[in-house]
């Protein structure tokens, strides 16, 4: 298949037995140059003869360049870069993992809102309603758990010991308080390898009802360490594109177009703390709908 957007270009450069005033009356004669024309061509910049031709054209008006004495060549032009638009912020730019403007990955934020359109216009889907504020139901739950789990660390207690003493330790407080201290409070012929499981078994009840009752304050200490993590990861991504940007000013330049060097990078630090940010925004979006209820 013929190649159908080729151009010919020229650095300016004499054929072997022509002078520079043979080639540009040669060339102001083929090609109506002017002053002006002429002298930018043989300036050693890259200048552009003749775009978009096909194969023949192209050795056409090479057959005819190459009697006036520069030096050309065929060439086909650069791939153009494509643009695309950040489907957050709307920013215009060429195609890029990340967004330049607001620093999200496009690709994830778009797969991540389709998701969303999807379940939002589920209309299959039954609307799930809102439940009164009150006791959680496994709080409830728990709260037996924790009596029961009371009541049959305490079942082995001789029922001879009906001191006032005895009934003060029987209490779940002073329970756990002796058996840090290593304290029996059951019969001296109980294994105690069994009454410690039952001491932990305690504990762990006590733990997980007394998280769920967690309180606004607690809710917003972490909301509030949430938020500076997350911007310290934003901060990093800003210095690291500077530096890219710092380094990219500085590179060299190359000697044939006069540009400066592209700098390529096999492993973005930034991509990594992109998701992480992605991931502490959805926490903090967490914590803040908590607060709201």
């Amino acid at each position: 298949m013929a190649e159908q957007n080729l151009r010919i270009v020229t650095f300016g450069k004499l054929a072997p037995g022509f002078t520079r005033e043979t080639a540009e009356s040669n060339l102001a004669r083929l090609c109506k140059y002017d002053k002006d024309k002429l002298a930018r061509l043989f300036s050693g910049e890259k200048s552009i003869l003749k775009a978009n031709l096909d194969n023949q054209s192209a050795k056409n008006y090479m057959a005819a360049l190459n009697q006036t004495g520069i030096v050309c060549q065929v060439e086909q032009p650069p791939p153009v870069v494509p643009k695309v638009t950040c489907p957050k912020c709307g920013t215009t730019q060429y195609e890029s993992v990340s967004c330049i403007q607001c620093m999200v990955v496009m690709s994830k934020y778009s797969e991540r809102a389709q998701t969303q359109m999807h379940t939002d216009f589920d209309v299959s889907a039954e609307p799930v309603p809102k439940q009164k504020r009150g006791v959680p139901y496994i709080a409830i739950v728990l709260l037996l758990l924790l009596v029961g789990g009371a009541s049959a660390f305490f079942s082995t207690e001789d029922s001879s010991s009906g001191t006032k003493d005895q009934l003060e330790a029987m209490k779940p407080a002073t329970a756990l308080k002796n058996s840090q201290k290593g304290t029996r409070l059951t019969s001296s012929s109980e294994n105690p390898q069994e009454e410690q499981k039952k001491v932990s078994s305690l504990q762990k009840l006590q733990s997980g009802f007394e998280s769920i009752f967690k309180s606004n304050d607690d809710i917003r200490k972490e909301l509030n360490l949430k938020k500076s993590k997350l911007a310290a990861f934003e901060k990093a991504i800003v210095d690291i594109g500077n530096q890219f940007e710092r380094l990219e000013e500085s590179g060299p330049i190359c000697p044939t177009t006069g540009r400066k060097a592209i700098t390529t990078i096999s492993q973005d630090p930034r991509d990594d703390l992109r998701e992480k940010c992605e991931v502490m925004r959805v926490e903090i979006s967490l914590l803040e709908e908590e607060l709201r209820q």
